[in-house]
């Protein structure tokens, strides 16, 4: 596998599957057994399973759109340093609808075997904004 055809696997993860909401892109892309190690720390196991997490999460956050920085290829690896931003919709009960914006840059590490993303795991760049000045914790991202 050539580095342009990593980093353009890693275009596509980010431009087509989370920033269009293509998740059928992902059966040309990634491994039937992928691993994807959310900053939840809960492994997302199977090509099925991260269809679903990644519906769920675009159908959550229908707005944010993920900006790739820099990739850096290494031997057996690549790390993409992306930047996250738009609004997170929240709806207390009773309360019309609040929309708060988040702005968050993540490094995501990428394994690939046979030609496609075999494991990928993300991990925050720096420190993730809190929601507002008050906050106790930051927002949380199933994405991230």
């Amino acid at each position: 596998m050539t580095l342009d055809e990593r980093v353009t696997l890693i275009r596509r993860w980010f431009e087509e599957v989370w920033n269009q909401s293509r998740f059928e892109v992902l059966d040309e892309i990634a491994t039937p057994d992928i691993t994807y190690l959310s900053m939840l720390r809960a492994p997302v196991e199977g090509l099925e399973s991260l269809k679903l997490y990644t519906s769920v999460t675009r159908l959550a956050y229908p707005d944010l759109q993920v900006t790739v920085q820099s990739i850096e290829l290494q031997a057996d690896r690549a790390v993409a340093s992306i930047s996250v931003a738009g609004p997170i919709p929240s709806a207390p009960e009773g309360l019309l609808p609040i929309s708060q914006e988040l702005h968050a840059h993540f490094l995501a590490t990428f394994w690939f075997r046979e030609g496609k993303i075999a494991q990928v795991r993300m991990q925050p760049e720096g420190e993730i904004p809190q929601r507002g000045p008050d906050a106790e914790s930051p927002p949380s991202l199933l994405m991230c």
